[in-house]
């Protein structure tokens, strides 16, 4: 019984891992996850899926002043062995509200030009309602432009991930959760501000 179970989890990793990949390389595409596990008191279980699917003992973790509570950083140590950053440079991951996320960008690591992939990615966690600038995604894997709107995500937000990816290959990915799906934003994907709400 203990190898079945063993072998479902595997599995369902696997299935996690294959969907994070595919979000990534089709930037603007919505991506639903399955055998995403429960939430934990202010994490989403997206957030709880890609965090435990990316991230090990050697993969420091970031939580925002709104996620860090006490049960959820319990629970990402517990389920990935992840050290817990304390700043925001030191995060190979952080996770962080839509709402916080435009006062901590600019401490999070760019990477540096020997180790581009030195960066911090970011997961950000949308809220159920509301409205976010109009923007169109651009660049490798996206295929014809898309337009994207995600809540929480305002003109000024959008602005300064260009700034900060203005010196790509340095910069900030993006993993945009919502309750059981992602949409990701590689810093190659180029993004026009298309209307501000």
């Amino acid at each position: 019984m203990a190898e079945v179970l063993h072998q479902a989890g595997a599995m369902a990793a696997a299935h996690l891992f294959r969907n994070i990949l595919g979000a990534m390389s089709r930037p603007g595409r919505r991506v639903a996850l399955a055998h995403v596990p429960a939430g934990e008191d202010s994490l989403l279980p997206a957030s709880l899926a890609v965090i435990t699917t990316l991230c090990d003992y050697q993969t420091p973790v970031f939580l925002g002043p709104a996620l860090a509570s006490a049960g959820a950083l319990r629970r990402i140590r517990f389920d990935t062995g992840a050290p817990v950053a304390e700043q925001p440079e030191d995060a190979a991951f952080a996770l962080v509200q839509a709402s916080e996320v435009g006062a901590l960008l600019g401490q999070f690591a760019f990477g540096s030009h020997e180790y581009p992939d030195r960066s911090t990615t970011l997961l950000v966690q949308l809220p159920d309602e509301g409205h976010g600038s109009t923007v169109e995604f651009s660049g490798p894997g996206v295929g014809a432009p898309v337009a994207v709107s995600l809540a929480g995500l305002g003109a000024d937000f959008w602005a300064a991930r260009a700034q900060i990816n203005l010196g790509y290959p340095l910069g900030l990915d993006f993993i945009f959760v919502q309750e059981d799906g992602i949409l990701a934003c590689p810093r190659s994907t180029s993004v026009r501000l298309m209307e501000a709400r």
